[in-house]
């Protein structure tokens, strides 16, 4: 409930720029996607919305670009269709290995793959892609 009256509160304060840090867990679907409708208004009019989420499926129904992440570091910001729809336009390395890793591409990970040589096949890069042990 708490969660539903932040995101609220944002919506109607007139605030020209929305941190959204993982607005959306526990939320029913419904509701998630009402939200997700308020923040692309939000943004068709104006104002500036920035989803924090590790739902990436849910970044894709609603950003415009999606900033990849890795150790705290941004990898690339790439454009949300790239990911949907054309994959092989991925500018780097680390988001081509995020896209193989997705549950509708296959969780493919393959221990001493490389992207075009961009990333290396080290235990310490697969456990990053992977979220675990290389297998």
């Amino acid at each position: 409930m708490a969660r539903r009256v932040l995101i609220s509160t944002a919506i109607t304060s007139g605030a020209k720029l929305i941190i959204a840090d993982e607005p959306t867990p526990g939320m029913h679907e419904s509701v998630v996607q009402e939200t997700l409708k308020s923040f692309k208004q939000m943004a068709k009019s104006g104002c500036a919305v920035l989803m924090i989420t590790h739902d990436i499926d849910l970044a894709f129904s609603i950003a415009d670009r999606v900033a990849v992440f890795c150790d705290g570091r941004v990898v690339s910001v790439e454009e949300t269709e790239n990911f949907v729809s054309h994959p092989e336009l991925l500018k780097s390395a680390y988001s081509r290995a995020l896209w193989h890793a997705l549950p509708q591409n296959g969780f493919y990970v393959e221990k001493g793959k490389t992207y075009n040589g961009e990333i290396s096949d080290s235990e310490e890069t697969l456990k990053a892609i992977n979220g675990k042990e290389a297998v």
